[in-house]
């Protein structure tokens, strides 16, 4: 994407894939620095290898669109809709038309921002970073999440049934001993535990960011970490998604979203 281009919405594409499978998601961002936040969301979606570790995927590509194929596209593709800050009356009604149009439609917020009544699906960001660092990791966790980026793969469909008509609260947590996923399954799920009812969430989506140096016996005992800590909440009555991001130059990281259903 050229620099300092004046946008707010883009559609990630798969060019070279068949045409009923080639677009992957739509993306707008209303409030605060909106064009240079899409700006950021595509450039990183843009820069991912042409092929994961499994050797699939392709090439992506980030279209600009028009307030008219954006609406169109909402109805077609999931819609992530990124917030930041204090919306115009007319970001509010873009957003409430986006949300009524869409299937599919995640609406994910910063630390602060006021959540309104017509947004089904909110993913609220983690309040302790800065503002970039809040939207690094947004861009590094859903988009990788919905491009299917990981050897444990998730699609947009194992997204939708964690956020559909949910609340949801987000957390990473970087840990380095060798008990590394269980440890920062249990930090995240301290950090969640200050800001929401965990007892009330009824969907996890467990994410695990690795070089290569993970082993899925790792991954198991993270999972078992969540599961015994949720035990004592819910039993057993909850949906659990989880995910492993690989990427040969990042630490190793824990990101947990927790979702409570919106009435």
């Amino acid at each position: 994407m050229p620099p300092h281009t004046d946008i707010s919405a883009v559609l990630f594409r798969f060019p070279d894939e068949d045409p009923c499978c080639r677009d992957v998601a739509v993306l707008v961002t209303l409030g605060e620095g909106a064009a240079v936040l899409t700006e950021r969301f595509a450039d990183y979606a843009q820069f991912l290898p042409a092929t994961n570790w499994m050797k699939m995927l392709g090439t992506l590509t980030a279209i600009p669109q028009t307030t008219e194929q954006l609406l169109h596209q909402a109805s077609l593709v999931p819609c992530i809709i990124a917030i930041s800050g204090a919306l115009t009356d007319e970001d509010t009604l873009l957003a409430a038309r986006l949300v009524q149009r869409g299937e599919h439609c995640t609406v994910v917020i910063d630390a602060t921002t006021q959540i309104r009544p017509e947004w089904k699906s909110v993913i609220r960001l983690p309040p302790h970073h800065s503002r970039d660092a809040q939207w690094a990791w947004a861009m590094r966790v859903y988009l990788d999440a919905m491009l299917n980026r990981g050897l444990i793969c998730l699609d947009s469909t194992n997204m939708l049934a964690c956020t559909e008509n949910r609340l949801s609260q987000f957390t990473v947590v970087h840990t380095k001993d060798k008990s590394r996923a269980m440890a920062g399954v249990e930090q995240a799920m301290q950090s969640l535990a200050t800001r929401c009812d965990l007892g009330a969430c009824n969907t996890f989506l467990l994410l695990f960011h690795s070089g290569p140096d993970i082993r899925l016996k790792e991954i198991h005992w993270g999972i078992q970490a969540l599961k015994i800590a949720i035990k004592p909440l819910r039993g057993d009555d909850y949906l659990l998604m989880v995910g492993h991001l690989p990427d040969k130059d990042v630490d190793f990281a824990v990101s947990l979203m927790a979702g409570m259903p919106q009435h």
